[in-house]
């Protein structure tokens, strides 16, 4: 076609038509499809549903990658291209002020931020934005096939080759506030962001937040905390925060029993216990 996606059915066609072979019958209607979302236990939605909470009614541009998903969480406002997350972030800090009552979470992943969130982080040290970036970091290029990142000993092709520490490059930009963090230790991790938020609040240049959590699809992490099940009590007031704002997968509506987990998509790591206004999720 002259233009839009060369996809299967189009090629298809069009080899028929080259050949002469006769195309078989339509292919019967797709079932109903659903809106991508970040897999059930993805650390990027716990960090996101905490940047969220510490920095409410902000503004949140954000990079590319399969975080970019948060965009249907409402954590990601802007997606223009890598490394655009930072620059933007500066930008939208200057634009607004820290007496705006728009603060401004800009994210990045980790590996993006090694691609190109260096030289924006310069500028943005070097003209005293004030913002909070937060970096997600998986350990691995998740979107495209989980190709290492500088961070790690197997990226390495060379045996004189060393690994790039994330928070010494960002040491190494200026910041001079830097704090790590596991997304699924919810409650601590909710507390660096709201130190960030208040330091960029305080017109301290950027606060650097490293979420630190391996990616669940990557065969070549070890899996760092232990798989635990959960289940939805007699509590729950159907509410729907677990579903429509904090969005997990494995969440869905059960009928009579409203919220019900889906025990073959969770992945046991108890962040929807922690965001329930209710405390109607509990371990089993």
């Amino acid at each position: 076609p002259g233009a839009g996606e060369m996809t299967p059915d189009v090629v298809y066609a069009g080899l028929c038509r080259f050949t002469g072979l006769e195309a078989p019958a339509a292919s019967p209607a797709a079932a109903p499809g659903r809106r991508p979302t970040l897999c059930a236990g993805c650390p990027h939605r716990a960090a996101f549903y905490a940047l969220m909470e510490a920095l409410p009614n902000g503004v949140y541009p954000s990079d590319i990658g399969c975080y970019t998903l948060g965009m249907n969480m409402g954590a990601v406002d802007t997606c223009l291209c890598m490394g655009a997350s930072v620059a933007m972030g500066a930008g939208f800090a200057h634009t607004f002020g820290s007496e705006s009552g728009k603060p401004v979470g800009a994210t990045i992943g980790d590996s993006t931020f090694f691609h190109s969130g260096i030289p924006p982080l310069i500028n943005a040290v070097s003209h005293g934005a004030s913002f909070v970036l937060l970096i997600l970091d998986n350990g691995t290029t998740a979107m495209t096939g989980h190709q290492p990142t500088p961070a790690l000993e197997r990226f390495q092709v060379s045996a004189v080759g060393k690994t790039v520490s994330l928070e010494k490059a960002c040491r190494a930009c200026g910041v001079d506030f830097l704090e790590i963090g596991d997304p699924y230790e919810y409650d601590a991790f909710l507390e660096i962001l709201r130190r960030a938020a208040d330091f960029a609040a305080q017109g301290g240049g950027p606060a650097v937040v490293i979420s630190r959590h391996p990616c669940l699809m990557d065969r070549h992490q070890d899996e760092t905390h232990e798989r635990r099940g959960f289940q939805v009590t007699e509590n729950c007031v159907d509410c729907g925060v677990c579903q429509e704002r904090f969005g997990c997968p494995a969440l869905v509506r059960g009928g009579e029993e409203r919220m019900i987990i889906l025990p073959h998509l969770c992945a046991g790591c108890g962040v929807c216990a922690y965001i329930c206004p209710m405390e109607a999720i509990e371990e089993v």
